[in-house]
């Protein structure tokens, strides 16, 4: 049984959904260190020997390596393919969550396009913000994706 404030919040839309990297494990994605751990490896960016110490300046710092020693380009298309959707679907996770949830609002750290699919499927009208300029097509008609570290399809915003 969900709280009645939970539930309230929901009716009254006040709801953000935050969709971080696990919600496409499901389908097949690599979770943050699965994704990161080889780009290190072949740079020789550090990696601590016990992965319950892996913080997240670990993986952010091995990516900048990477992208210090082969660019910005190689970076980009690793992470492509690694985290290419061709044939995955979305989850019942996500269907649940992302189709179902009266939310207006998503905040991503996901570059996959799962997020973006699953409202499709459920015929729910969305825009993708991933730079501060898109801010101004904000509408309350439709649901805002918010893509957080960037979208690997558009290579000037961040990985």
């Amino acid at each position: 049984m969900l709280p009645t404030e939970l539930v309230d919040s929901f009716h009254r839309r006040d709801v953000v959904l935050y969709v971080g990297a696990g919600l496409s494990l499901g389908a097949g994605l690599p979770g943050w260190a699965d994704l990161v751990r080889p780009i290190a490896k072949s740079v020789g960016a550090h990696w601590p020997s016990n992965e319950a110490d892996l913080t997240t300046i670990h993986l952010l710092s091995a990516l900048q390596h990477f992208e210090n020693q082969r660019g910005r380009n190689t970076l980009i298309q690793i992470l492509r393919d690694r985290l290419d959707t061709a044939g995955k679907k979305p989850t019942l996770a996500h269907e649940l969550s992302i189709g179902s949830l009266p939310v207006q609002t998503i905040f991503t750290t996901n570059y996959d396009d799962l997020v973006e699919r699953t409202l499709e499927k459920f015929n729910r009208p969305f825009n993708v913000i991933v730079s501060e300029t898109e801010l101004a097509f904000w509408h309350e008609d439709r649901i805002q994706v918010v893509k957080l570290c960037g979208e690997l399809s558009r290579p000037d915003t961040p990985p």
